[in-house]
């Protein structure tokens, strides 16, 4: 096994395959059995070639994510938000439309020529 340790000789890491930037290869028969199961970041100790319990682990809460107090734009700036990428919508799809018309004309059209010098050929 591969262990990743930091500054304080706590487990941060490890890998049965591959590796990790920055760690080391250790026996496996230090590893406890239940490892695997049981691993946190930071749970484990690495001291004196041994793998313990870190007695100092404390759970790491995760940090909530603050939702701001003030809308971060008005109601009336959001509406013309909408309403402008539905009017830009419209309008491209009124292009694309035209482009699609256009190409059919340039298929008729190529066509059209291309039959003219069939028969001119004969």
């Amino acid at each position: 096994m591969r262990i990743l340790i930091n500054e304080n000789n706590e487990i941060v890491g490890y890998a049965t395959v591959g590796g990790l930037e920055g760690d080391f290869e250790i026996d496996d028969s230090i590893v406890p059995q239940d490892f695997a199961q049981n691993y946190k970041p930071k749970y484990y100790l690495y001291q004196n070639e041994q793998i313990i319990v870190n007695p100092n682990y404390q759970t790491e809460t995760p940090v909530q994510p603050t939702t701001p107090t003030q809308p971060v734009m008005s109601d009336d700036t959001l509406k013309y938000m909408v309403a402008t990428l539905q009017k830009q919508s419209v309008q491209s799809n009124m292009k694309i439309n035209k482009l699609l018309q256009d190409n059919q004309n340039l298929k008729a059209k190529v066509s059209e020529l291309e039959n003219k010098e069939v028969t001119a050929n004969e």
